[in-house]
């Protein structure tokens, strides 16, 4: 008798198991079920532009409020040896692997930093929108 109230328990645990998988794999196969993956990649890339506004502010706080002309000054060894960006050697890229666009205003007091998106071109929907900070 023990074994059977067992058995109908571990029974139980597997056909809920298998019911929650198939409820996942109905939404994710619904359209727009995979949005979370957009907001994962939108989330990192907020987090890279906010490690990286730090950073130019950083830059700019020692050269006398000016922003650098190309944004490798975050990564390229400054006299001390350090970076900007800590233990970063090479140019970040975005979740999609585009490298994020920085562009410096002529006077070096203000920047636009953004990643392009899924397609790597200016404007786009969805996973392709810009996702950008100015100063």
């Amino acid at each position: 008798m023990h074994f059977q109230r067992g058995f109908a328990r571990d029974f139980g645990v597997i056909g809920l198991t298998v019911l929650g998988c198939f409820s996942l794999l109905a939404q994710i196969s619904r359209p727009g079920g995979c949005r979370h993956v957009f907001t994962a990649n939108a989330a990192v890339v907020t987090a890279d532009l906010e490690a990286m506004q730090k950073c130019l502010a950083d830059y700019a706080l020692e050269h006398g409020g000016a922003f650098p002309d190309q944004l490798a000054a975050l990564w390229s060894p400054r006299s001390d040896g350090e970076t900007y960006l800590r233990g970063r050697t090479s140019e970040p890229r975005d979740p999609w692997k585009n490298f994020y666009r920085y562009r410096v205003t002529a006077d070096h007091r203000g920047y636009r930093l953004e990643s392009l998106g899924r397609d790597g071109e200016p404007g786009g929907r969805g996973e392709s929108a810009d996702i950008g900070v100015s100063r």
